[in-house]
């Protein structure tokens, strides 16, 4: 009893306690209309409107020390699946921040993924036909527009090449979601130009190192590492392809908490970080995407 009443107050401190002034945040997205048709614009600018409220519903602002209030990104169209990148970055706070971005989409895309019509695998699951994925592939997107893997050496959160992601926030979330016992979250080396190191990791059966190019389809992207939902960590929004035939991606604790390693705050999870605060204070007193197996 004494141990509930504990963390019952610690919690009330870690969601009530007062907290240090900082800057708010605001995500702006353009679009360059130039390569889009009507039809096209349309789909892309809806699911623009989900992509980023998807983002500002989990980040609040940035760390004291950083005076810029949000990130302008600007889409354009591309030749590529899709990808993205920060444009300006500015040093403040002990951090390495993008200001604005530049996210490419190729206009075919829209047309497959808007309502995902199973192009790519012979037999396409039916339950997710019809799907809108190209809100997840803009997510996905904006999210390295962010500095997820593409400002993660620049923070001293991963070093190339490791396969490891160190930040001390990404690495207690994933601790908590999906494996207590890791000592860091495991990162993608497999796949081509972009995707090793600038995502979470996947069996990426997409690339030569990991799967076979000429009939991904036929293969698996699933980790075995899941969540308590029974969710896969390759079908996590920031990993480096996206897999439709298997279903939709999701945005885990791990890549939202990980922002706190570059200098956001962000929503605390009830279940997640702020127990774990609560639990220390009971001991106390007792760089671009993917592929579709699609590279984004």
């Amino acid at each position: 009893m004494l141990n509930r009443i504990l963390c019952l107050l610690c919690l009330v401190t870690c969601l009530v306690g007062s907290q240090p002034a900082r800057a708010a945040f605001d995500m702006s997205i353009s679009i360059n209309s130039s390569g889009f048709n009507a039809s096209q614009l349309t789909s892309l600018q809806a699911s623009l409107d989900l992509a980023e409220a998807r983002w500002e519903n989990v980040i609040t602002g940035y760390q004291p020390g950083i005076s810029i209030t949000g990130v302008s990104i600007t889409t354009v169209a591309g030749s590529a699946f899709a990808a993205a990148a920060p444009g300006s970055i500015v040093s403040q706070g002990g951090f390495y921040l993008s200001t604005t971005g530049t996210l490419f989409v190729n206009p075919a895309v829209i047309d497959a993924y808007a309502s995902w019509n199973g192009v790519g695998p012979t037999n396409p699951n039916p339950a997710y036909l019809g799907l809108n994925y190209l809100d997840d592939i803009l997510g996905h997107e904006i999210g390295h527009a962010l500095g997820i893997g593409t400002l993660w050496d620049d923070n001293g959160v991963s070093m190339g090449g490791t396969g490891q992601y160190t930040g001390t926030y990404g690495v207690q979330a994933y601790q908590m979601e999906f494996d207590p016992l890791a000592t860091f979250v495991p990162v993608e080396q497999a796949g081509g130009t972009g995707t090793p190191d600038n995502h979470w990791n996947q069996l990426m059966r997409s690339s030569a190192q990991e799967g076979n190019p000429s009939d991904p389809w036929s293969l698996s992207p699933l980790t075995g590492i899941t969540d308590a939902q029974g969710r896969d960590f390759a079908m996590e929004l920031m990993t480096g392809a996206l897999d439709p035939d298997y279903g939709e991606p999701f945005l885990s604790m791990t890549t939202v908490q990980s922002l706190r390693d570059m200098g956001f705050t962000v929503v605390p999870e009830p279940s997640g970080m702020v127990l774990l605060a609560c639990a220390a204070g009971v001991i106390t007193t007792g760089r671009r995407r993917r592929s579709a197996v699609t590279r984004l």
